[in-house]
């Protein structure tokens, strides 16, 4: 079976519910991801349409790596569920992790969180204004940026990033600002 599969879960701050089972062998993300521009530059998008970890809602996007090496940053479709986000549908190709804003006091990655990088096998990114967490797929969770306002020193003149529609397909989502 390919490692495209429909899906469907919930990220919560507390709580993630899976509702569909499966393993994914998808591509590790690697330790350089963070390291590029263009990634960083779309979780500020993502955290400021998300309200900069200020609202009850939180907003996830599934980050690609096209075979060139760029960057993607698919949003899901917004449900407006208290601290959760939900998606129902296939992973996109080259999906190397999935990224969603907490709140501001919910900095880090909830048990299932961690139980879903494991089950979908990629790394699940929290986003807040001082910090950036990653639930590993084997089920560690690393701090990437711990109490610092890293937001400040990024560029955000990256590409936009996509707003994924409810067929899937992508539009150009403009951030909040």
């Amino acid at each position: 079976m390919s490692w495209l599969r429909a899906v469907s879960f919930i990220l919560c701050s507390s709580v993630v519910t899976p509702l569909v089972g499966g393993t994914n062998p998808a591509k590790p993300v690697g330790e350089t991801l963070w390291d590029d521009p263009v990634l960083r530059g779309h979780l500020v998008e993502l955290l400021q349409i998300s309200g900069n970890g200020i609202r009850s809602t939180e907003r996830a996007a599934f980050i690609v790596r096209e075979e060139s090496g760029r960057i993607r940053c698919l949003v899901w479709p917004l449900h407006n569920g208290f601290q959760k986000e939900t998606y129902h549908g296939t992973i996109p190709p080259n999906t190397v992790a999935i990224a969603h804003t907490h709140p501001r006091e919910i900095p880090f990655p909830s048990v299932t969180d961690q139980k879903e990088a494991v089950r979908l096998g990629l790394p699940f990114l929290v986003v807040t204004p001082r910090n950036l967490y990653s639930a590993d797929p084997d089920g560690r969770t690393l701090p990437i940026i711990r109490n610092r306002p890293w937001t400040r020193t990024v560029v955000t003149s990256a590409p936009q990033c996509e707003l994924l529609q409810r067929n899937n397909e992508p539009r150009v989502a403009a951030a909040a600002r």
